[in-house]
């Protein structure tokens, strides 16, 4: 009974005409493009490895500078509390946590040193000018400083 089944099925199977074997095998000869190699590359699973491959790449890129950018903000959170720290105790008063002079100046150039922004530099440049006044009419005055820290 499956052999009789299975030979119905082989008869219901349209045999191809002699001329469309001939068309198919003359055209085999003949490169189009999508017979070339690109042609079928782009309609390839290839084509979705690329993507999903360049897909990656910008993702990596995208969050290699979402870190960069981060790190640099930490950083900068941090200065600001060490100079915000510093400061407050330079002017506490002596039994509320303050600290010598000396020491309140050597973090501030400390910090002077670790500045990278033109920002961070003024401002503690402009803190040195009020802590210790007598650096400035050394080494000059507040651009003298920026400058020094420039170079």
């Amino acid at each position: 009974m499956l052999a009789s089944v299975l030979l119905d099925l082989a008869s219901a199977v349209p045999t191809p005409s002699p001329s469309a074997t001939a068309s198919v095998a003359a055209t085999t000869g003949q490169r189009g493009f999508f017979d070339a190699g690109i042609g079928r590359f782009l309609v390839s699973p290839g084509l979705g490895g690329l993507a999903a491959f360049l897909g990656g790449l910008l993702a990596y890129a995208a969050a290699s500078r979402k870190s960069q950018d981060d790190r640099e903000k930490a950083r900068q959170d941090r200065w600001w509390e060490t100079v915000t720290w510093v400061y407050d105790r330079a002017l506490a008063t002596e039994g509320g946590g303050a600290m010598p002079g000396d020491l309140a100046l050597g973090l501030l150039e400390q910090l002077f040193d670790e500045a990278q922004t033109d920002l961070e530099v003024a401002t503690v440049a402009g803190l040195l000018v009020i802590f210790d006044p007598q650096s400035v009419a050394e080494n000059g005055d507040l651009d003298a400083l920026s400058s020094e820290q420039e170079g």
